[in-house]
């Protein structure tokens, strides 16, 4: 263990700060409901060789933030602060992160069928909210019916998002539909 740097505590004292602005939008009681057991903040976060800005221990009922990936974007970080909570609720709720809901994929088009997770979408591109399909907000939701529900989840905590996103779902009735069946 090294202890951090003068400038790596300023930066881990700036990413808590923006991390309990994010966090604070939750009920204490919504928070124990969840069982989340600990939030660890870290540099240099990866899966594998996969470099993530946050990762979710389902198991042991931790979220591993990075302090550094998207410092550069506070709204992004905002977002995956969210993003990932709603990873541990749904495994929380339904037992399982990727839950096929069956109710949330009917609201998609026919013939509609998502891609192959998160993980095999790491292009940064595929996370600027662009609404480019009817029902979805960005092209990582389309990767997989989790990422869907956790994108949406995400951008309705975030004011710069969530703007954008109703505006889409007054023509968007998928979209609009999904928003109303996550509140």
């Amino acid at each position: 263990y090294e202890p951090l740097t003068e400038k790596e505590l300023h930066d881990l004292l700036n990413y808590l700060k923006l991390f309990e602005q994010e966090f604070n939008k939750y009920p204490v009681d919504f928070v124990k409901k969840s069982e989340l057991k600990a939030i660890a903040f870290v540099k240099e976060l990866k899966v594998g060789e996969q470099v993530r800005a946050a990762v979710p221990d389902y198991f042991q009922e931790i979220l591993f933030y990075d302090i550094y990936l998207g410092n550069s974007d506070p709204i992004y970080q905002r977002h995956v602060v969210h993003h990932e909570y709603y990873h541990m609720l749904e495994e929380q709720w339904n037992k399982d992160a990727f839950y096929k809901d069956p109710i949330w994929n009917a609201f998609n088009s026919s013939g509609f069928q998502y891609g192959d997770g998160g993980s095999t979408a790491r292009d940064p591109k595929v996370r600027i909210l662009n609404h480019p399909y009817l029902g979805f907000i960005d092209l990582y939701a389309m990767s997989g019916l989790e990422e869907d529900k956790a994108e949406i989840f995400a951008t309705l905590f975030v004011p710069e998002e969530a703007k954008l996103v109703y505006q889409w779902a007054k023509e968007d009735t998928i979209l609009h539909t999904k928003i109303d069946y996550l509140k």
